[in-house]
C-alpha cells in the first residue's frame, strides 16, 4: 500500500512540474508563498424553502488583489439566482451576468464565474472570512432525500489570482452539497475535515441533525487503510456507548454501538452523537510530499444501519460520508499576513530594431507571455490609470479597435477571461 501511495504521489509531483496549470491547481506551486484558500460546508434543507443559500468562506489569505474563480452546480435541481459579495474579504469586480444556461452546448458543463477584488488595487486585501454567498432555487426536479453538489470546477479550469507584485496565487476551491432532510428519519452528518498527515490525532465529529427518537442502534463505518481508527468518543447525554466492541485499529471497519437497551423512552436530543478519533499511518504516508494534498472518506452506512425507538420500531437513517483533506505540510505557527505593495517596475511594451522586425503581438497580451490572464488586465488598468511606471503597446491594448486605450479595452479584456459575457 505504502509503495502504490509513493508512486502516486512521486508521479503527481513529476507532472506538476512539468504543467504548471496542474501544479497550481492542486498544490504544487512557487509562484507566490501561501494559498488562498475557500471553503462551504454542506447545507441541509427541507425541500419547502423558496431559496436556498450557500456560504463560502475565505479561510487563508496571503494576500491578492484580484481573482476569477469558476464554479458549477446540479442545474437539473437548482437555479442560480444571485451572487452576494463581502466587500471587507471578496468584492465584486464586475462580474458577469448570472448564465442563461440555454446559451451552452449540451456536452458543455454549466458554470458560472466569481470575479473578486479590484483590479485598480495598489495593496492587497489581506482578510479572511465570509466572502460570497451563492443563492439557489430549487427546480420542480429537486429530488427528495438526496442530495445535490455545488463545487468549483478545478478540473475544468484553473483559478486565476493575482497578487499587487503580479505574482499568481495559489487558489484552493470550495465544496458544498445542498442535503434534503427528512424529518421522519435520523439524519447524521459531519463536515469535511482538514488536516495534515503529521497530525497525531484527526477528529471528525459525527452529528444528528433531526431524530425521531432512538432508544439503542448500531452503524458500522468504514475508512481508508492509510488511517487508523484509535478511539470512539461517545456523547453521554445523546448516544452514549452501549457495550460497544474494543476497537481494532488493523482493521478499516468498526460498528458504532450506542443508547441503552433498557430505555424506557426515546433519545430524541440533536447534536453532537460520537466522535470518531484517527491517526494517520507513519509509515504509509511517511513520503507523501509537502505540497501534496490527499482526500480521504470516512463512509457511515446509513443503510444497514440496525436503530429503534421505543415502541420497538427500526428507524430510518440517512447518512453521508465524510470528507478528510489531508496535506503534507508540517503544523506551524500562525502569523498575521503582511500588506504587499508592487515591489518591481513591470513594462509591456514592445520594442523593435532597425534591422529586426517584432511579431504583432496578441490582442490583451500585455507581457507578451503567450496567453490571456489577469496579469494582462492589472498591466493594461496600471498603463491607463497612471503613476506606475507601466506603458502599454496599443497593437495589443487595443482590444475593441477604436484607436483608444482606455477602460473600455480593460472591462473587454476582463470579461474575455472571465467568460460569461456575450462582447
Amino acid at each position: 500500500m505504502k509503495k502504490q501511495i509513493t508512486a502516486a504521489c512521486t508521479a503527481a509531483v513529476l507532472l506538476f512540474t512539468a504543467v504548471p496549470g496542474l501544479a497550481a491547481l492542486y498544490g504544487i506551486s512557487a509562484k507566490a508563498e501561501g494559498r488562498l484558500e475557500f471553503r462551504a460546508d454542506d447545507v441541509y434543507c427541507t425541500g419547502a424553502e423558496d431559496e436556498i443559500a450557500v456560504p463560502v468562506r475565505m479561510v487563508s489569505n496571503p494576500g491578492y488583489i484580484s481573482g476569477v474563480l469558476k464554479f458549477t452546480w446540479d442545474t437539473a435541481q437548482l437555479e442560480l439566482v444571485g451572487v452576494d459579495y463581502n466587500t471587507a474579504v471578496a468584492p465584486a469586480n464586475d462580474p458577469a451576468p448570472l448564465p442563461d444556461l440555454s446559451t451552452f452546448d449540451p456536452l458543455e458543463t454549466p458554470y458560472y464565474t466569481l470575479s473578486f477584488g479590484d483590479d485598480t488595487a495598489d495593496r492587497n486585501f489581506t482578510e479572511t472570512g465570509d466572502a460570497f454567498t451563492l443563492r439557489f432555487k430549487p427546480t420542480e426536479h429537486f429530488i427528495p432525500n438526496g442530495s445535490a453538489a455545488v463545487k468549483t470546477a478545478d478540473k475544468l479550469w484553473v483559478p486565476d489570482v493575482v497578487n499587487a507584485a503580479l505574482d499568481q496565487v495559489e487558489c484552493i476551491g470550495f465544496q458544498s452539497n445542498i442535503r434534503y432532510l427528512d424529518s421522519s428519519a435520523l439524519n447524521l452528518y459531519s463536515e469535511t475535515v482538514y488536516a495534515s498527515v503529521h497530525d497525531e490525532e484527526i477528529r471528525v465529529p459525527v452529528y444528528a441533525r433531526t431524530n425521531p427518537g432512538f432508544i439503542s442502534g448500531t452503524i458500522d463505518i468504514a475508512w481508508e487503510n492509510f488511517l487508523h481508527l484509535k478511539d470512539v468518543e461517545y456523547s453521554e447525554t445523546l448516544a452514549s456507548a452501549n457495550d460497544p466492541a474494543p476497537v481494532n485499529q488493523s482493521e478499516g471497519q468498526y460498528r458504532l454501538s450506542f443508547g441503552d437497551d433498557f430505555a424506557e423512552t426515546d433519545f430524541t436530543g440533536t447534536g453532537l452523537l460520537f466522535t470518531l478519533v484517527f491517526t494517520p499511518d507513519a509509515f504509509e504516508l511517511s513520503d507523501f510530499p509537502e505540497t501534496g494534498r490527499l482526500a480521504a472518506s470516512v463512509r457511515i452506512n446509513g443503510t444497514g444501519a440496525d436503530v429503534i425507538n421505543a415502541q420497538m420500531d427500526n428507524l430510518l437513517v440517512r447518512a453521508s460520508a465524510c470528507e478528510i483533506i489531508l496535506s503534507g505540510e508540517m503544523p506551524a505557527e500562525t502569523t498575521s499576513a503582511v500588506i504587499t505593495t508592487e515591489s518591481t517596475v513591470t513594462t509591456a511594451t514592445v520594442t523593435t530594431s532597425a534591422s529586426t522586425t517584432a511579431a504583432v503581438p496578441k490582442k490583451g497580451d500585455l507581457n507578451g507571455d503567450g496567453k490571456l490572464d489577469l496579469k494582462d488586465v492589472v498591466l493594461l488598468r496600471r498603463a491607463i490609470a497612471g503613476g506606475w511606471n507601466v506603458t502599454a503597446d496599443p497593437a495589443a491594448a487595443d482590444l475593441n479597435g477604436d484607436s483608444a486605450v482606455n477602460l473600455k479595452d480593460v472591462i473587454l479584456l476582463r470579461r474575455t477571461i472571465a467568460g460569461g459575457w456575450d462582447s
